[in-house]
């Protein structure tokens, strides 16, 4: 059986968007493969709870038992899972280990340094084969520009589990009791984990806006960083300082999270920088209406509204006054209203059921040539 190595920086049981996407794609190929996934250590992971693929974890930094761990594991396919893991650069220069895929995930190694880029240039006959999530970010744009890259760039889109969310059955009362949420308010739902970028500050001027008819239910995951801790306790003393009420969910189960996003009034997405947000699509399959700062590929999605707003040279979305009004008022028009329209998208392009089969029939091909 053929064996397939996916290298990402986090993994499982830390709950960001790249570790869901890594977790369907490696269970998925399981059937097929052999699967490994090859991430950083993290104290306390489980590794009872894997049983459809292995995790070999390394520790950041340590180049030399990394690339012997690779060696000895000798993959027919290695797919690294975003341009910022820990040994892109190694692994596009000394690839002896088997086919190279690469998912850019916004190419933010490659934009932010230049010597980054000749050297992916330099190195192009080790890659088999680019994945970018969408057409509208700069990932995309990138690979777009270089003629012997983009012949080897394929678009597979992030997806969700539309049944998840069909299947849910909680009501608004049964969360009302259990979080102690006003249910006569429209709640404002924003389901983001404390990590720099994802802005929850922003949530503050919005809410102060749209005032005491509107409820802000925060939803949020503990991080593994230090850095998210003294976010979240950033945005808590602002929000005593402001005096802005919040249902603050943390940690709380998964069905409890789809109940928010089916039963709140709009959804409210301040992250700075994205590129395939599945929050976004976990609101469209939930019939939930959003409004999002123009980030990643959220254009091209339907059900709700793209704040357009600067960007700076991280590529991240600046927001000031004239967006926060944007933000407000956007709010006001979507609530209620529009869901449908982003459920149908889910349901016909968007659910994991049409994508994870794309990565199935390139990693076929690969292992075929």
């Amino acid at each position: 059986m053929n064996k397939i190595v996916l290298c990402t920086n986090h993994f499982s049981p830390s709950t960001g968007g790249a570790e869901v996407v890594v977790h369907k794609i490696a269970t998925y190929l399981s059937a097929d493969y052999e699967v490994v996934v090859l991430t950083r250590r993290l104290p306390g992971r489980d590794h009872k709870d894997f049983t459809d693929f292995t995790v070999v974890e390394y520790m950041p930094g340590d180049v030399n038992t990394f690339m012997q761990k690779m060696k000895s594991l000798a993959p027919q396919i290695v797919f690294i899972y975003s341009d910022v893991f820990d040994f892109t650069r190694q692994l596009i220069t000394k690839n002896v280990f088997g086919k190279l895929v690469i998912a850019l995930c916004g190419a933010n190694w490659i934009h932010n340094n230049r010597n980054y880029a000749k050297l992916l240039y330099r190195h192009l006959g080790q890659i088999e084969q680019f994945i970018c999530h969408s057409t509208y970010d700069r990932d995309y744009k990138f690979c777009n520009g270089v003629k012997d890259i983009f012949k080897k760039t394929l678009v597979i889109p992030n997806g969700v589990d539309i049944d998840e969310f069909d299947n849910n059955s909680l009501t608004r009362e049964e969360l009302s009791a259990q979080y102690d949420v006003d249910p006569a308010k429209r709640w404002v739902l924003n389901v983001s984990n404390f990590f720099p970028g994802k802005g929850q500050m922003h949530m503050l001027p919005i809410m102060k806006e749209l005032g005491s008819e509107y409820k802000y239910i925060q939803v949020s995951c503990d991080t593994p960083f230090l850095v998210g801790q003294k976010l979240e306790n950033a945005w808590k003393t602002s929000l005593r300082k402001e005096k802005i009420p919040v249902i603050f969910a943390k940690n709380i189960p998964r069905k409890n999270v789809v109940g928010f996003m089916k039963l709140s009034n709009v959804f409210s997405f301040t992250s700075e920088k994205e590129v395939a947000p599945l929050v976004i699509l976990e609101a469209m399959a939930a019939k939930l209406p959003w409004v999002s700062a123009d980030v990643g590929h959220v254009r091209g999605l339907r059900g709700g509204r793209p704040i357009q707003a600067l960007k700076d040279r991280r590529y991240h979305s600046l927001f000031d006054d004239r967006v926060y009004k944007l933000f407000t008022q956007a709010i006001r028009d979507v609530t209620n209203s529009w869901g449908d329209n982003g459920y149908n998208q889910v349901r016909d392009e968007l659910d994991w059921k049409k994508i994870l089969p794309q990565y199935g029939s390139l990693f076929k091909k690969l292992c075929q040539n």
